[in-house]
């Protein structure tokens, strides 16, 4: 608050008392006009006694100004998506500065800066102080890339799972076309989300026509199936037949072969003859030269072992002819020597692992969204665990947006194949351990220019230092002429007498100094209060050292020396002595028959 502000305190509570206040009134409120700052107490007395009390403490607006300094301006920014405003904060100008951003739009020295944010940009900035000193700084802010993640939050190798992306945006700010490619195989898609399948640790890419792309390794999870070796392999000297009697055939059963390719080493690679098989039947991968080095195939082979619906797999070796001649207890083809029939899994069953829902970011505590995407329908429905629907989406882009979840809230779905069935189970949002997998680019902030002088105009410092004292002061002077020439000529002596040597100079009329002081144009005031020192120029170490640190010691000789008279009470007080920490006054009161010591 203001110097002298007037300012109601109000009391509640003292029913049936006296509300008797630390300034000798009485009552439920009082006006006070603080002139620094300053506590006041009101007590609550019932027959002389007092029941209770309370204190505030109201602080009055009169600190010094700033130091002259070139300032340490810096700037950062927020992480935000493309098209979305980005705002830049200012650091180390002070608020009594003004920022020019981008030569367009002037804040104080403490406004942040928005703009829209469509593909990299740097943005300048150019802080100055009240004293003209100037640093300018540039910052350069970079939209965040797609968010990626994916589903489940194990990929389990074998078993399909969901890339899903978001923040697409080109640079028409609309939204764009996702474009994946598994590197291993060369395989590309499009779309917002793709249901893929690997076998082992994959590198997927994804880009975006506002032009962004990235690499991701997606890892594969693998359980060995806990199955024996025993007769699972039978071969002769040229085919062999494995046998994964232990797939359960109402879920995928998926192969994958794994084989040297020169000298790069091996490669693993989809084998679709085997695709939902029990039984396959491979031939024997030939010697290379020289013969004695031998050479084996692996089959692997990813599937549900029994009733328990995590995916496993097993790895099956296939020798050539110069290894079988090393193992000959492993020939003698007994099988059918043939691949075996393809099962039809269960519908429902394939999308049993899917994510069907999570939450928006590992950092977002309580909003969650359920997706359509995993379900190979017409419509999904979805319902509280109490059965209350919450909505219809129809896949594969509708998302139903969840607000205040916990962690492990379980949901129930109705996915309606093109067939007719409906598939019906419960799923359970679990929190994601990190998968925003894309990350915005360091934000970087550099000073580029400063404009910072060791000498300035001695009229720019005292300006600022008048400015600041008759702004702060207003209520003790506006629309009263007596008492604004009463503070400058106090504020006149009191600065001679603090800063005799610093060669300030003061107008030899001041009439126009008052006009703008009763009009409450303070600081227009201290414009022409400080022009008659135009001419002369100061060290800054000169201002820092000798002027500045004046402030508060002449602010309190010029309302000591005199208070104004606003509220009627009194008009003159008196600065008679000083003892430490205290000053004692005289008061004249408008009668001046009588004075009161304090």
């Amino acid at each position: 608050m203001k110097i002298a502000e007037p300012t109601v305190l109000t009391s509640s509570g003292c029913s049936g008392g006296i509300v008797q206040w630390s300034t000798g009134e009485t009552g439920p409120s009082i006006t006070v006009k603080p002139l620094e700052q300053t506590q006041y107490l009101a007590s609550c007395t019932l027959d002389g006694q007092e029941l209770c009390s309370k204190s505030i403490e109201l602080t009055v607006d009169n600190l010094p100004p700033d130091d002259i300094e070139c300032p340490p301006f810096t700037l950062t920014a927020q992480e935000v998506s493309k098209c979305l405003p980005v705002t830049i904060t200012p650091h180390g100008c002070p608020e009594s500065g003004s920022i020019l951003w981008e030569n367009l739009t002037t804040t104080s020295g403490t406004g942040t800066y928005s703009t829209i944010l469509n593909t990299t940009k740097t943005i300048r900035a150019t802080c100055t102080t009240q004293y003209g000193q100037q640093v300018t700084s540039e910052i350069t802010v970079s939209p965040l890339g797609i968010h990626l993640t994916v589903s489940p939050n194990k990929v389990y190798a074998g078993a399909p799972f969901i890339l899903r992306g978001s923040g697409c945006i080109n640079d028409q700010c609309k939204e764009g076309v996702y474009r994946w490619k598994n590197m291993k195989t060369g395989q590309t898609f499009t779309g917002p989300s793709i249901t893929a399948t690997i076998g082992e640790t994959t590198d997927f890419e994804v880009s975006c026509d506002g032009g962004w792309n990235q690499i991701y390794p997606i890892t594969a999870e693998t359980t060995s199936c806990d199955v024996k070796y025993s007769s699972f392999t039978k071969g002769n000297a040229t085919n062999v037949e494995i046998n994964a009697s232990w797939c359960n055939p109402k879920y995928e059963i998926n192969w994958y072969k794994n084989y040297g390719v020169g000298n790069t080493g091996r490669v693993t690679v989809e084998y679709p003859q085997g695709r939902n098989k029990n039984r396959i039947a491979v031939a024997r991968p030939q010697d290379t030269s020289p013969v004695g080095s031998g050479i084996q195939d692996n089959y692997i082979v990813h599937c549900i072992n029994g009733e328990n619906p995590i995916p496993c797999n097993y790895s099956f070796s296939v020798e050539s002819p110069y290894l079988l001649s090393l193992f000959p207890t492993k020939s003698n083809l007994t099988g059918t020597g043939s691949t075996g029939p393809q099962n039809t899994p269960e519908a429902c069953n394939e999308f049993l692992l899917m994510e069907k829902g999570g939450f928006d970011s590992p950092r977002s505590a309580s909003h969650a969204t359920l997706y359509s995407d995993w379900c190979p329908g017409t419509k999904v429905e979805w319902f509280t665990s109490s059965g209350n629907k919450l909505g219809v989406l129809t896949p594969p882009s509708d998302r139903y947006s969840l607000e205040n979840i916990e962690e492990t809230t379980t949901y129930k779905y109705k996915c309606h194949l093109k067939s007719g069935k409906i598939c019906e189970n419960e799923y359970t949002l679990v929190k994601s351990t990190g998968l925003r997998i894309a990350a915005a680019p360091p934000i970087t902030s550099t000073v580029v220019d400063e404009q910072c002088s060791n000498s300035i105009s001695l009229a720019t410092a005292m300006k600022v230092y008048y400015e600041q004292m008759l702004c702060q002061n207003t209520n003790l002077y506006t629309n009263n002429k007596t008492n604004a020439e009463k503070f400058v000529d106090n504020l006149i002596t009191a600065l001679k007498l603090n800063t005799g040597s610093s060669g300030v100079k003061y107008p030899e009329n001041l009439s126009t100094v008052i006009d703008a002081m009763v009009a409450g144009d303070c600081k227009k005031a201290a414009a022409l209060l400080s022009v008659a020192n135009e001419d002369v120029s100061i060290s800054v170490n000169g201002i820092n050292s000798n002027i500045l640190p004046s402030y508060d010691q002449v602010q309190k000789q010029v309302n000591s020396k005199l208070i104004y008279q606003t509220d009627g009470h009194y008009s003159t007080v008196y600065l008679i002595g000083i003892r430490p920490s205290k000053y004692i006054f005289l008061l004249r009161w408008l009668d001046p028959s009588f004075e009161i010591m304090i």
